[in-house]
């Protein structure tokens, strides 16, 4: 399956689970989903010890049940075969995708209505589908987040506070709404679709509507698409903000993932061993290192992320079990889940047991104890194994006291010191902890960026100044 890709260096690939089989999908169409299909996604990355793999399995809502199960099942195959057990399988379901899923794709998540006829999708429905107007809400409620989503093509589905991007097969026009309130990452992310849409299709006429003006005969094409024979009436009963189509096609696909937020809003982690053919028993306590057993299971819940963690002797883990922790946890059944073994456990999974003592954070420990940063009540940092012993670290302060020693040491740098380095950017040092009880966990380099809500950090910058 691999025999043509060099996975030894960075890279993310893509297959489309067709008939049961993996057909490659290629890097221009990268970040678009059909929520009829499911899909393999291999991405490879550096990290300090060398290229570590991680292969997603994504779900789309309308995909059929035997697409879901191939999808699982050949990104065991594929990492069984190519990669001899070591990446970590991670399953993401439409509209519930984790943050390290959505910063693969810079431009975004894209996701259209459809799929490819599988064993239990007739091929007449799937070409039916190919035939119908198609109407895409553009959303971006944060900096962070753009999603382009492919909605029932009607009046209901519109709303002022986003664009649209009407898509009518057998006629030569893209349409681009924008409604009052949409933002301007929404307007040029919508206009961005649209002519990616036409790039694809020869030439096509590129009309942009607003809401405030309905009149003229595109405006009246618009609606009459959507079945509104009268624009103006139409574009005044456009719902003025409320639940995104985005959020209420995620509540009607899982009733339970309206308390995502809410359940995902506790920071705390939990431990959960893991027998087969037993329910899961939450392990009291911060979760300790000592809990995993070389052949045994453990299910870790933090951040609203289900890790299960297998041992080196274990028998393979099921992806039941990922469900069956969430459900034990209060969280929805779609749910992030990860799979992790023994040996290969990323950092993030690490940083959220007291006491552990990798090898990968030597580095980190030999810097404070040379330093021995004080936590928030004055006494030094001490090691994680008596963490129940000690304060807990105030980030904030730890922040401030490396200003003010990067102050101290610019004041004493030579006169005519302290312009920055136009080069520095190149030449910097980035180090970044994440706040462990009173203890700082240094995060390796491929964790940086990654920061989640319940938790604390400290960032620090060393850049070169001139004449000094």
């Amino acid at each position: 399956m691999l025999k043509d890709l060099n996975v030894k260096d960075e890279g993310t690939w893509i297959w489309r689970v067709d008939q049961l089989k993996l057909v490659e999908i290629p890097k221009p169409s990268h970040g678009t989903f059909c929520t009829g299909d499911s899909y393999v996604i291999l991405h490879a990355f550096h990290t300090e010890s060398g290229i570590k793999h991680r292969i997603y399995s994504w779900q789309g809502q309308e995909s059929t049940a035997d697409e879901k199960a191939a999808s699982l099942l050949l990104a065991q195959k594929l990492n069984g075969e190519e990669l001899g057990g070591t990446a970590e399988l991670v399953r993401e379901v439409q509209h519930s995708e984790s943050e390290d899923f959505r910063q693969l794709f810079s431009a975004g998540l894209n996701f259209k209505a459809g799929g490819v006829p599988s064993g239990l999708r007739h091929a007449a429905q799937a070409a039916k589908e190919q035939d119908q107007a198609k109407l895409f809400i553009i959303k971006s409620p944060t900096r962070m987040s753009v999603q382009v989503v492919e909605v029932a093509p009607a009046l209901q589905s519109m709303m002022s506070n986003a664009s649209f991007v009407l898509d009518a097969p057998g006629r030569k026009t893209l349409y681009v709404w924008h409604g009052d309130a949409a933002n301007l990452r929404e307007k040029s992310k919508s206009l961005e679709v649209a002519n990616t849409f036409r790039s694809n299709r020869g030439f096509m006429r590129l009309t942009v509507l607003d809401q405030a003006d309905p009149s003229g005969e595109d405006a009246s094409t618009f609606f009459h698409l959507l079945g509104e024979p009268d624009a103006a009436a139409a574009a005044s009963r456009v719902q003025p903000s409320g639940q995104s189509p985005v959020s209420m096609a995620v509540a009607a696909s899982d009733p339970a993932a309206a308390s995502t937020e809410a359940a995902a809003a506790s920071s705390i982690p939990r431990l959960f061993a893991l027998d087969q053919g037993r329910a899961p028993t939450e392990i009291p306590g911060p979760p300790s290192r000592c809990s995993l057993k070389t052949e045994g299971q453990a299910g870790l819940v933090a951040n609203g992320r289900v890790w299960v963690w297998t041992g080196a002797k274990a028998p393979a883990p099921t992806q039941e079990q990922g469900a069956q922790v969430a459900a034990a946890a209060g969280l929805p059944s779609d749910a992030p889940v990860s799979f992790v073994r023994e040996h290969l456990e990323p950092g993030i999974f690490m940083t959220h047991f007291h006491d552990w003592n990798d090898s990968q954070y030597a580095a980190f420990q030999a810097y404070q104890a040379s330093k021995a940063l004080p936590d928030s009540f004055g006494a030094a940092a001490s090691s994680p194994a008596k963490l129940h012993q000690q304060p807990q670290i105030n980030a904030e302060e730890v922040a401030q006291g490396m200003w003010k020693d990067a102050q101290a040491a610019r004041r004493a740098a030579p006169q005519g010191a302290g312009k920055i380095n136009s080069s520095a950017g190149k030449d910097g040092k980035l180090t970044v902890w994440v706040v462990r009880g009173n203890n700082l966990v240094e995060l390796p380099p491929s964790e940086r960026g990654h920061f989640f809500d319940g938790d604390a950090y400290v960032v620090l910058y060393e850049y070169a100044l001139l004449g000094g």
